[in-house]
């Protein structure tokens, strides 16, 4: 039901950023608002309410401060406990403070992790993790430090280019 609900939540949320924005003039800052019912938009308060969906996202879907790192161990070792087929455990730095949102997908969150099994590194490497529900993350991509290596240019079809430069720092 609370899924349902942030879903709804969230398609209204976009259809009225898709109006605000709809009627603004995003090519020539100068010239006047168009007019919808004689109630104009500032360029602030599309802003303004570009950011309020931003944030309704990432608060309806990344776990809070209390859980973030909790859950993300979680969900890291559960993948690569299945990728592997044995136990392992998980360490992890963030590639970025906060996450990125880019229109109506969840958040996405950036880590950089070194995987172990009997206390032996035996692989590391970025992550892409979609923040969902509160509750988990999923993996969306996993780049080990090999593969990066043999062709770094990869990387930037799945991350930003600040994460980019923090992971070409690791190599």
């Amino acid at each position: 039901m609370l899924k349902t609900i942030s879903y709804i939540i969230m398609a209204l949320t976009f259809f009225i950023a898709l109006f605000l924005v709809g009627n603004s003039t995003p090519d020539n800052q100068n010239l006047p608002m168009k007019e919808t019912n004689s109630t104009e938009y500032s360029q602030e308060e599309i802003q303004q309410a570009t950011e309020d969906i931003r944030n309704s996202h990432i608060e309806t879907n990344s776990p809070s401060e209390d859980n973030f790192a909790e859950f993300l161990k979680r969900d890291l070792e559960l993948f690569f406990k299945k990728r592997y087929n044995k136990e392992i455990s998980v360490e992890f730095e963030l590639l970025r403070d906060g996450p990125t949102q880019s229109g109506v997908a969840y958040p996405k969150h950036y880590a950089w992790i070194i995987i172990y099994s009997d206390n032996e590194k035996i692989e590391q490497g970025a992550v892409r993790l979609a923040a969902i529900d509160t509750k988990y993350f999923d993996i969306t991509h996993f780049i080990s430090r090999d593969q990066i290596k043999k062709d770094v240019d990869q990387i930037y079809s799945i991350f930003p280019s600040p994460v980019c430069d923090k992971i070409k720092k690791r190599l």
